[in-house]
């Protein structure tokens, strides 16, 4: 096909994507009360599973302490406009985050038949892992990232006296944006073997540089995290065991194409 060609083919897997993200939205739309007291409003709640399991842990976290510290918020209302403009972009979203494993699909019918018999195994495994893996930094950051963040920002004041009364729509916002950068987060993996792939990076590159991905790794679990180690260090652990995945799949990149390029070089010589 021609380059027009290919664009208007491309523009027709992702319509039909579009479309599916639409139905979705609207499904979201139309129960968005029952769905914002299930999921957006739950982390405000000393019932929320997070918590239970952080009680074993510390203290701090128990069902009267998480109660009493909700008690400091105060979600508010300041725009006529404000509820459906967020719902409106809440069914955008959520539509997307449910509808991503159908878009990653149209988009490799897509690039299929450009691809080789090897090539398209390779990438039809690359859709399931990337979906996986985007779902994955979804809950981790619902159900870890997203309590720590809120506790700290509720429990840290400037001065005495101040109160959290929070804009509904901004509370919104963070939690959509925290939510899809951590699944954005969790694509690490796929980006090291396909950057191993181009030759971009490799195996010994990657380990050369653990220390300072270990510091950028504990840098990130900080920001997302109340001042306590615990905390940290469990927001720490899966980043840091995504990047020791991504090591071991750039070194068998790597092994693999050296075998491809020895059995190749056997193919071409002579007798």
């Amino acid at each position: 096909m021609s380059f027009l060609e290919h664009l208007e083919e491309l523009r027709w897997h992702l319509f039909r994507g579009a479309i599916v993200i639409t139905l979705i939205g609207i499904a979201l739309f139309t129960f968005r009360q029952e769905i914002f007291e299930a999921v957006f409003f739950s982390p405000l709640h000393g019932y929320f599973p997070s918590y239970r399991v952080l009680a074993h842990i510390s203290d701090e976290y128990s069902y009267a302490e998480m109660e009493k510290t909700w008690d400091m918020i105060s979600l508010q209302v300041l725009s006529p406009y404000e509820q459906f403009m967020k719902a409106i972009v809440y069914a955008i979203v959520g539509g997307f985050i449910i509808g991503f494993p159908y878009l990653v699909w149209e988009l490799w019918r897509f690039i299929k038949p450009g691809l080789k018999r090897k090539e398209t195994k390779t990438v039809r495994w690359s859709t399931l892992v990337i979906s996986s893996l985007f779902f994955a930094g979804i809950g981790f950051g619902y159900f870890f990232i997203l309590p720590f963040s809120i506790k700290f920002f509720t429990t840290f004041t400037l001065a005495e006296g101040l109160e959290n009364n929070w804009r509904i729509g901004e509370y919104i916002s963070f939690v959509i944006t925290l939510l899809l950068g951590c699944g954005l987060v969790f694509q690490m993996p796929v980006v090291i073997y396909y950057l191993s792939r181009l030759g971009i990076i490799s195996a010994s590159f990657l380990k050369r540089y653990r220390r300072h991905a270990i510091v950028v790794l504990l840098i990130v679990a900080a920001i997302f995290t109340p001042p306590d180690p615990i905390s940290q260090i469990i927001i720490f652990i899966p980043l840091a065991a995504l990047y020791e995945v991504g090591i071991l799949i750039s070194r068998r990149v790597e092994r693999r194409e050296e075998k491809e390029a020895a059995k190749a070089e056997m193919e071409t010589k002579p007798g």
